[in-house]
């Protein structure tokens, strides 16, 4: 195929809400995808039957774009076989108060730049995804943020908005205002060379280095992914607010199960404490009924 097939393919993409990372991984793993064999085979090739999701994915998308019905037949089929073939993915748990502790401290020697240590506290703080940070920080955001009393919201995964707090980092978004010529917070993280143009790809990258050089400068324990922060904040909320509700709304999330997921709060053992304060007592009247006489 051209390189103008997989243009337009991207641009189809586009049409969707779908992050830019993931349009982005898409079009590589299509451009992979052709250059071999067949895309069932490139699919194949990888080791690790969790990994083949993303790359199945991105071939079924190329399949309905290029109406390929055959290929989306034997795409689907393999899906429905790889689900047996994949064990249980292992619980992301928290970073705990000590190590989150250690990792702000520790955030002034893995910056090297401004922009780069604005990430990291906003990625531990926060608990805002890279890609979201990378992209959904833009120049229009910070200049809303400081004139509206340092809260303004970014556009997250999916085109939906989450309101962020960003009083914390007035003196950072100071000098990044000082900054000319730039828009999105990633021009900043990965600024463009001669041979490298700029791209929110590249930001992500950037800031998930130095998250990691973090993680081992302050010794936390593995893994070493920035998406646990995620779950960390999410559970302090929860374990603040005891509502699955404010979680879920603090975090823009479509449904309650990811705040759970997220949360690793809402337990059962939890919920029946919870209800059982709030139950009438059978030792007690409770104005439909009389206590029973002990026999």
């Amino acid at each position: 195929m051209t390189p103008h097939d997989l243009t337009g393919f991207e641009q189809s993409m586009r049409k969707i809400p779908l992050a830019d990372r993931t349009i982005e991984e898409y079009v590589a793993i299509v451009g992979r995808a052709l250059a071999a064999k067949s895309p069932l085979d490139y699919v194949q090739s990888i080791k690790e039957p969790g990994s083949r999701l993303m790359p199945l994915a991105a071939c079924k998308r190329w399949a309905t774009f290029t109406n390929n019905t055959k290929l989306a037949k034997i795409l689907k089929t393999y899906q429905d076989e790889l689900r047996h073939h994949i064990p249980p993915r292992k619980e992301r748990q928290p970073f705990t108060e000590d190590e989150m502790a250690k990792m702000v401290r520790g955030v002034g020697s893995a910056g090297r730049t401004t922009a780069e240590k604005f990430a990291l506290h906003v990625l531990l703080r926060t608990g805002a995804r890279s890609s979201d940070i990378c992209r959904g920080v833009t120049r229009e955001v910070l200049t809303l943020a400081k004139a509206n009393g340092w809260i303004a919201q970014i556009r997250t995964k999916g085109q939906r908005l989450r309101k962020i707090n960003f009083v914390s980092f007035e003196q950072e978004i100071n000098q990044l205002l000082a900054v000319k010529e730039w828009n999105y917070l990633f021009e900043l993280l990965a600024p463009a060379r001669t041979n490298r143009p700029v791209s929110n790809r590249r930001g992500y990258r950037v800031l998930d280095l130095r998250f990691k050089n973090l993680c081992q400068a302050c010794k936390v324990s593995l893994p070493h992914i920035t998406h646990r922060c995620r779950h960390t904040v999410a559970s302090r909320v929860y374990g603040k607010t005891k509502d699955l509700m404010a979680t879920r709304n603090w975090f823009g999330w479509a449904s309650t199960q990811t705040a759970e997921r997220y949360s690793h709060g809402a337990q059962f053992e939890e919920v029946d404490r919870d209800v059982e304060s709030v139950l009438p007592s059978f030792d007690k009247p409770n104005g439909k009924g009389k206590k029973g006489k002990k026999r």
